[in-house]
């Protein structure tokens, strides 16, 4: 069996904690990742430092549960997103799905997952 087709669905979200619509989605997002657990969240923060991420997660009270530190914003050159906050959402099998620049809502990322996940898990190939 390819390795490939035995992966997760993913919504990586670029963020910062000095970018305004970043910290006002992020709150929803964590709740999200919290509420999709058939779905890998992964918060790629954008050139800060440990400290100052911890420091931001500690004043606000968020829990991320995975966090990836991109120093030099390779992720967001590598998907071309121009600006911050951005959500890509990945296939099971890695290729990118859509991508979604600015804030999001929590209706447009529910519709987003609903598009990510395989519609019927019981059917057979």
């Amino acid at each position: 069996m390819d390795r490939r087709s035995q992966g997760r669905p993913a919504v990586l979200n670029l963020w910062a904690s000095w970018c305004p619509p970043c910290r006002r989605e992020m709150p929803m997002m964590a709740d999200m990742a919290g509420s999709n657990p058939q779905v890998d969240f992964l918060f790629a923060n954008q050139g800060e430092g440990r400290k100052a991420i911890a420091a931001y997660l500690r004043h606000t009270g968020v829990d991320l549960k995975t966090i990836l530190l991109d120093p030099f914003a390779d992720l967001s050159r590598h998907y071309g997103a121009m600006g911050l906050p951005a959500t890509l959402f990945i296939n099971p099998d890695g290729t990118l799905a859509a991508t979604h620049l600015g804030e999001i809502s929590r209706e447009a990322l529910a519709e987003r997952l609903v598009a990510l996940l395989p519609q019927d898990r019981t059917r057979t190939e």
